[in-house]
C-alpha cells in the first residue's frame, strides 16, 4: 500500500508542473463487488436471466471438497468471489468497474482537494 501511495503522489505531483487534472479512486477489490448490483447491471447491458442465474449459481455457490482417505470430506463453502482461472471474472469485473465509473462521474460535480488543489 505504501508503495501505490507513493506512485500516486509522484503521479500527482508530475501532473501538477503540467496544470493538468488528476482524478483518483481506489478500489479495494476483495470487498469490490455488490452481487445484486452486479445483477442488475448485467440486466441493464442486455444479458438473458438464465445467463445471469448461471453466473450467480457458479460465483454465489461454490464449494470444495477435501480427498481424504476413504473419499470426500463435507463441502466447505468457498468465500471468494472471483473464480481463479475462470475467463469469465475479469469480464464481470470490468462490467462492474465501468458500471461504477459511469455512475461516479455521473454524480461528481467538483471533485476532491488534494493539498488545496482540485
Amino acid at each position: 500500500m505504501v508503495q501505490e501511495m507513493q506512485l500516486w503522489h509522484y503521479m500527482y505531483e508530475r501532473n501538477l508542473e503540467y496544470n493538468n487534472k488528476v482524478y483518483v479512486c481506489y478500489v479495494d477489490c476483495e470487498k469490490a463487488v455488490d452481487w445484486t448490483k452486479l445483477m442488475t447491471i448485467l440486466q441493464n447491458i442486455g444479458v438473458d436471466w438464465r445467463d445471469r442465474k448461471l453466473i450467480w449459481n457458479l460465483y454465489n455457490k461454490q464449494v470444495a471438497y477435501v480427498r481424504i482417505e476413504d473419499g470426500l470430506s463435507t463441502a466447505c463453502t468457498i468465500g471468494r468471489w472471483a473464480r481463479q482461472g475462470c475467463s469469465l471474472s475479469p469480464l464481470l469485473y470490468l462490467i462492474y468497474d465501468e458500471a461504477m465509473i459511469r455512475e461516479t462521474n455521473c454524480n461528481m460535480e467538483t471533485g476532491i482537494s488534494v493539498g488545496g488543489h482540485y
